[in-house]
């Protein structure tokens, strides 16, 4: 299973950075500089995982989350992905949680990140396998 991340921030060498480390991890990345580009990226491909910084131009990374799963309820065949907002302000983390976005603090450890990548990973893996059986559990029941 091909797992595609979308990893957004207005600081390209932290960008490239983490585009790297996920590469070398067996991601598919894709990589955009504000919510708005996001938005676009998003829209256009089917994304397992969003890290995001919340403080950018044009567009916030609050408010692209909101959009993002404003996208997913309209698309109801398309499963929530695991979305993951970065920020150094302790204000807008809060306010983040408070939502129940999940968030890490900046600076950040990458193999944390990735630890905790690996656990969404997992649990999309766990998702897929039992979406899979259910499936194949209803084509062969008869009635």
């Amino acid at each position: 299973m091909d797992m595609k991340i979308l990893i957004v921030d207005d600081e390209p060498k932290l960008r490239q950075t983490l585009a790297e480390v996920f590469v070398a991890n067996g991601y598919d990345v894709f990589m955009a500089s504000d919510g708005k580009e996001a938005l676009k990226i998003y829209s256009g491909k089917d994304i397992n995982f969003v890290l995001m910084d919340i403080g950018m131009p044009k567009m916030d990374g609050i408010t692209a989350y909101r959009e993002m799963i404003k996208i997913n309820s309209a698309l109801k065949e398309k499963a929530n992905p695991h979305i993951v907002l970065m920020t150094g302000d302790v204000v807008k983390l809060e306010e983040a949680m408070k939502e129940g976005i999940k968030v890490s603090g900046k600076p950040f450890d990458t193999e944390k990140v990735i630890a905790l990548f690996s656990e969404l990973m997992w649990e999309e893996t766990k998702k897929s396998a039992i979406f899979s059986q259910s499936s194949s559990v209803k084509s062969n029941v008869k009635t």
